[in-house]
C-alpha cells in the first residue's frame, strides 16, 4: 500500500517522501516538484540524499512552568507544512543531564503521533538540584527533527542516581515503546527470569499443580488481561511499565523486520521498527517443571494464552536443496508454563 503524502506548500525535496516509501516490493517514491507530481520506481534507487526546508517544521521551546525536586513542566508547540498519513509518527521532548543537545538516543518523554498545535509535557523522576537540558523532537518515519535546546535546574540539594535494574526503552514506530532488555536481567542478550502467566515471582517448577492463579481470569470474573498487581513488569519497574498485551505483541511481529543475529554469542533476533530503531530478543525458550528448552524464542503477554515465539524451523528441499528457516509468529502457550517477559513503556 503506498504511503500518502499532501503538501500545501513548496515541496521541492525527494528527501523524507522518498525516505518513508523505501522497502517495500512495487511501491514508489512520490514527490512533488513545483505542480508537477513525479514518481521513481523503488527497484531502480540505490541510495538517497535528501534535504528539508529549514522553515517545514516550526518548533516553540517553552520555558518550564512549574519544576519540583524530582519533575519539570513545560508548554511547546509544533507548526509543519507537512501531512502524512500511514506513516510511522512521534513527538515529544528529549532530555539529558550530560548531553547539551540531548537527542532520542537519551531518555524521552512521548507526547503521541505527530500534531500540529501546542502540548505539554511533564518530564519526570528526575535528580534533585541537577541540571538538565531539554528541547522537543519530530520523528516521521525513521528521521528526527528538534527544536531549540533549553535548560533548568531541579530544586532541592543535589542528590546522586541510585542503581536500577529499569531498563532503557526504545521508540521502534509502533503504539508503544518496547524495553532493551527483559524482566530479571540487564543487558539485552540475558534470558531474564521466568513466569508463569500472571505469577509474579520465579521459581523452580512449572506444572498445573506450581500454579498459583487457578481461582482468578476464569469464566466466573471473565478477565483475560492482566491487573497491574499480577503484571511483574509493573511489579518490578513501577507504574509506567507492564507486559505487552496480544495486540501489541502482534504489532512487533507483523510490523518490524526480523533477522537471525548473535549478541555476546547468544542467539536471537535484531528486531527493527519502521521507526529505524532496533532491540535485541533472545532465544530465550520456556520452562516446563524444572526443564528449559531454549531452542526457540518465547515471549509472554498480558493477555490470557498467547505468547510470541515459537520460532518453529521448517525445511524447503526444493530445487535439490535442503535449507532450514525459521520464523517468528503469535502462539499459544499453557498459563503455568515459565516465559521471559520483555516489557513495554506505554
Amino acid at each position: 500500500m503506498s504511503t500518502l503524502y499532501n503538501m500545501r506548500k513548496h515541496l521541492l525535496i525527494l528527501s523524507l517522501l522518498a525516505l518513508f516509501c523505501l522497502g517495500a516490493q512495487g511501491q514508489r517514491y512520490v514527490f512533488y516538484n513545483g505542480s508537477h507530481p513525479t514518481g521513481i520506481d523503488v527497484n531502480s534507487v540505490d541510495s538517497i540524499t535528501y534535504s528539508m526546508p529549514e522553515n517545514l517544521i516550526k518548533f516553540t521551546t517553552g520555558n518550564p512552568t512549574s519544576v519540583g525536586d524530582h519533575s519539570m513542566t513545560a508548554r511547546f508547540s509544533l507548526s509543519c507544512d507537512l501531512v502524512m498519513v500511514n506513516t510511522s509518527t512521534a513527538r515529544g521532548v528529549c532530555y539529558s543531564k550530560d548531553n547539551a543537545t540531548p537527542t532520542t538516543a537519551d531518555k524521552y518523554v512521548k507526547a503521541g503521533v505527530f500534531a500540529t498545535g501546542p502540548w505539554t509535557a511533564t518530564i519526570p523522576n528526575l535528580l534533585s538540584g541537577t541540571k538538565y537540558y531539554y528541547r522537543p523532537y519530530v520523528r516521521l518515519g525513521n528521521a528526527v527533527f528538534y527544536g531549540k535546546v533549553k535548560n533548568f535546574t531541579t530544586s532541592g540539594e543535589p542528590e546522586e542516581p541510585e542503581e536500577s535494574l529499569e531498563p532503557d526503552f526504545v521508540d521502534l514506530g509502533l503504539s508503544v515503546d518496547w524495553a532493551t532488555y527483559n524482566v530479571g536481567t540487564d543487558k539485552p542478550e540475558g534470558y531474564g527470569n521466568y513466569y508463569a502467566w500472571g505469577e509474579t515471582a520465579p521459581k523452580d517448577m512449572y506444572s498445573e499443580a506450581t500454579y498459583k492463579l487457578g481461582g482468578k481470569y476464569n469464566d466466573t470474573d471473565g478477565k483475560t488481561v492482566l491487573d497491574p498487581e499480577d503484571d511483574v513488569a509493573t511489579v518490578t519497574f513501577g507504574d509506567a511499565w507492564r507486559i505487552p498485551t496480544k495486540e501489541e505483541m502482534e504489532e512487533l511481529c507483523s510490523k518490524c523486520e526480523w533477522t537471525e543475529a548473535k549478541l555476546n554469542g547468544v542467539k536471537g533476533y535484531t528486531v527493527k521498527g519502521p521507526s529505524g530503531n532496533t532491540i535485541f530478543i533472545p532465544n530465550t525458550g520456556y520452562r516446563v517443571d524444572g526443564d528449559l528448552t531454549d531452542t526457540w524464542l518465547c515471549l509472554g503477554t498480558a493477555t490470557a494464552g498467547y505468547c510470541l515465539g515459537s520460532c518453529r524451523p521448517y525445511t524447503d528441499y526444493t530445487k535439490d536443496k535442503v535449507k532450514e528457516y525459521e520464523f517468528v509468529e503469535m502462539g499459544t502457550i499453557s498459563r503455568y508454563k515459565g516465559i521471559a517477559i520483555r516489557p513495554v513503556h506505554p
